[in-house]
């Protein structure tokens, strides 16, 4: 409870160091950085009371420091220097926010309407962080596993155009979903960790590679819609799908176990993992993935 209060008393004090024209004016400044405080008072328009004065409270809340012979923005500082600007954006685009508080309380729209709507109306970004569309989706937290695969397979079910997966280890129910959407002609793109590639030990295959799983492999190796290659380190697994849907999963750090994972509907944010997706990928090394499969689909004839 101690640190709840503790954080919200930080909070406070940030928001009362920015509640003032004036000291947005000098927090503003210290984004390019103050190196002549008597050149940005006079700029700026204020005695040099108040300007000290609250240059003081933006550095006591953790927002501005002197650097050398400079005044600027903490890393904490540039983060809420970010939101500002997501605030102000928004604030002037104020009729849109509330032409879509009127189109999330109207009966006579469906809820796809509603997100084809709020997505024409909002067609670039609308804070810097997300557009419309995305902010009335809420990301899910899944702290099971066998959930979070089941999120995954119906996420792929429902694919369209394409899937892309970043893993360091396929699951059987996956594999199956992603073989059926390729199958439909949905394009599959994958990275699989170098780290974490299956042992060459033969007992080892005959625990892993079911029956079940050696067919779906085939299956997806036979098919041109798939991209394959193995990345040196994934700092997670995530999946999108159709570059709107998103599912990322962590493991624990000290061992390799799952710890939790978020489903996601953010059209921004899948676009990021895609962009991360493709610079790994690029950097991959190519994975023989056939001859690997057809090597070990001989254990089970």
């Amino acid at each position: 409870m101690g640190r709840d209060a503790s954080t919200l008393d930080l909070s406070v004090e940030i928001l009362s160091s920015l509640a003032n024209t004036d000291s947005l004016k000098i927090f503003l400044a210290c984004h390019e950085g103050i190196e002549s405080s008597t050149r940005t008072i006079e700029e700026i328009g204020l005695t040099q009371k108040r300007y000290y004065t609250w240059l003081k409270r933006l550095i006591d809340a953790g927002l501005v420091e002197k650097r050398e012979n400079a005044y600027a923005q903490t890393m904490l500082g540039k983060f809420c220097h970010r939101l500002g600007t997501a605030l102000s954006n928004a604030v002037e685009r104020r009729d849109q926010l509330e032409l879509a508080d009127k189109l999330m309380k109207a009966d006579t729209f469906s809820t796809k309407d509603k997100e084809e709507i709020l997505h024409t109306i909002s067609k670039s970004d609308l804070i810097g962080i997300a557009s419309l569309s995305d902010i009335v989706h809420e990301v899910k937290m899944v702290g099971d596993h066998d959930d979070l695969i089941g999120d995954i397979v119906e996420f792929i079910g429902n694919a369209k155009e394409s899937v892309y997966i970043a893993v360091s280890g396929a699951d059987a129910r996956v594999l199956d979903a992603v073989a059926s959407a390729v199958e439909r002609g949905v394009k599959l793109s994958f990275l699989a960790s170098e780290e974490k590639q299956l042992s060459e030990d033969m007992q080892t295959m005959r625990m892993i590679l079911t029956p079940a799983m050696v067919k779906t492999m085939q299956k997806l190796i036979s098919s041109k819609g798939i991209s394959v290659r193995l990345a040196e380190n994934l700092p997670y697994s995530f999946y999108v799908v159709d570059e709107e849907y998103g599912v990322l999963e962590l493991q624990y750090p000290e061992y390799d176990g799952f710890c939790v994972g978020f489903d996601f509907r953010n059209e921004m944010f899948c676009r990021e993992l895609v962009s991360a997706f493709n610079s790994l990928y690029e950097k991959g090394n190519e994975y023989p993935v056939v001859e690997f499969v057809e090597k070990y689909s001989a254990l089970y004839k």
